[in-house]
């Protein structure tokens, strides 16, 4: 909650755009390229221009210090912020991953998006293939 929070904040403060951005390249290492490294750079308000995600990694590292501070025993908070901050950097790049490559997994799998639509006089939905 604590990172979630500093990173709405640090996005609404900087314009940051918050969604992922699919790749438009072909090909899985520059879809993999481009997966990893948004999640160290976002689009500002122009969506044209890449800046540092800092509220991403600032939100990370608030909330390791704020977790360390409530462990019993714990002399280096510091050592929980920067251990948060290298999980945000391989979960957050993961995800990315996962997200750019769903789709055709769904579709290795044979399993395709459905769309449902209104006002069809039938019971049974058309299947329409993304």
């Amino acid at each position: 909650m604590v990172q979630n929070t500093w990173v709405a904040a640090g996005n609404a403060l900087l314009d940051y755009e918050p969604r992922y951005d699919f790749c438009r390249c072909d090909g899985f290492w520059p879809r993999t390229l481009h997966a990893i490294s948004r999640n160290f750079v976002a689009y500002n308000r122009t969506e044209r221009e890449l800046r540092p995600q800092m509220p991403t990694y600032t939100g990370a590292f608030a909330s390791g210090l704020l977790y360390n501070t409530w462990l019993p025993g714990q002399n280096n908070i510091w050592k929980g912020g920067a251990l948060s901050m290298l999980s945000q950097a391989g979960i957050g790049s993961g995800y990315n991953f996962v997200s750019e490559f769903s789709l055709d997994i769904l579709h290795a799998f044979g399993l395709k998006k459905e769309i449902h639509r209104k006002g069809t006089s039938d019971r049974s939905p058309p299947k329409i293939s993304q």
